[in-house]
């Protein structure tokens, strides 16, 4: 994680949870059932309590961040007391797995503890990074930082896998950069990481979101797919003689997939105003571009996007509200939105899947 998506996730839980006065929701709650462990105390309802609490940390989306935040946040614990997940964890404590009212106290001063901790250490952040990280650069507009994370059957074990899978970045680079009347080479890697390969691409914010809106769909089709293989497995669980219901299926999700990057390069033709009578050698780069990243996420492979971040309402100048660049950066906030809840969703199933 960089400096400037360190100074953004800094700001976020400022807007996202101190000003939401998420802390002083878990204390009331927390104070509410206290006064029913007391003796020859008559039980009070703390519904009300319960109430504020939940909706105050159901309103903190963490689909705006990036997946490295989120890890940082949940370094933090932090991400344990906000959002759906937390919503879950609260109701569990007082519903679902009740078993005394001061079990769910600790439980639930547990939960307030790590908070108060992780927002200690965000605003010893704020204070210890210089202003400057905090202020808005244009310039910001420009470029788009993509994480590349080599995962699954799209991991890298050997210099083998990767010439192979560095052809097919290649292909997808090329594809998209040719789409926008640029060359692969303006797909920069600019950094790598260790453990699970990680390559940090540096693409302009234009380019970055075509592979957006092609991940989307690649993760579109991969929640299907995923659905459909899992109920092939509980089919072929049951051991029936019959195996035919889960070939079917199983081709199904092969054939669901081929009609996504169908579907994904049309999009992307449309989107692009490519004509084919004279953008032809483009939108064949386009296609094998399409089909390379939906088999990459198909196979595990993982996005995570760093995408610009406007100014406050009422800090941008009009030269800063005019800036064509500012709708762009819109539509990719919204893609990147949009591409988390998917994201959330596969993460449900592939659980499920591992239960089964």
């Amino acid at each position: 994680m960089n400096i400037e998506e360190l100074a953004g996730l800094v700001d976020w839980v400022e807007y996202e949870i101190v000003e939401k006065n998420i802390s002083n929701a878990y204390d009331k709650l927390i104070q509410a059932l206290q006064q029913n462990l007391q003796a020859n105390q008559q039980q009070s309802s703390f519904e009300e309590q319960k109430n504020t609490l939940l909706s105050a940390i159901g309103s903190v989306d963490l689909s705006q961040l990036n997946k490295e935040q989120v890890a940082f946040l949940g370094w933090l614990h932090i991400e344990e007391s906000v959002g759906d997940q937390a919503i879950k964890s609260v109701e569990d404590i007082l519903f679902r797995n009740v078993i005394d009212i001061a079990t769910s106290v600790k439980h639930l001063e547990s939960m307030y503890s790590g908070l108060q901790t992780g927002i200690g250490h965000i605003q010893e952040l704020r204070n210890g990074l210089p202003e400057q990280c905090f202020e808005f650069d244009e310039d910001s507009y420009d470029d788009v930082l993509i994480r590349v994370k080599f995962e699954g059957e799209a991991s890298l074990a050997n210099v083998r896998q990767f010439k192979a899978w560095g052809s097919k970045w290649h292909e997808i680079g090329r594809g998209v950069a040719m789409a926008h009347g640029a060359s692969p080479d303006d797909f920069k890697i600019v950094g790598a990481s260790k453990g699970s390969v990680i390559l940090v691409l540096s693409v302009a914010a234009a380019a970055a979101k075509t592979v957006l809106s092609i991940l989307k769909s690649a993760l579109e089709v991969a929640d299907k797919c995923m659905d459909i293989r899992l109920k092939a497995g509980q089919i072929q669980a049951l051991k029936l003689s019959n195996k035919g219901i889960a070939n079917e299926l199983l081709k199904e999700a092969e054939k669901t997939k081929e009609t996504t990057i169908s579907a994904a390069l049309d999009e992307q033709i449309a989107s692009l105003k490519l004509v084919k009578t004279k953008d032809g050698e483009k939108i064949v780069a386009l296609a094998k571009s399409v089909k390379s990243l939906i088999d990459f996420v198909d196979k595990g492979g993982q996005l995570d996007f760093v995408i610009p971040q406007l100014p406050e309402e009422g800090e941008e100048d009009e030269a800063e509200i005019d800036d064509p660049r500012r709708e762009l950066v819109k539509e990719l906030q919204t893609l990147h939105h949009e591409i988390r809840h998917i994201e959330e969703n596969i993460k449900l199933l592939s659980h499920d899947k591992d239960k089964g």
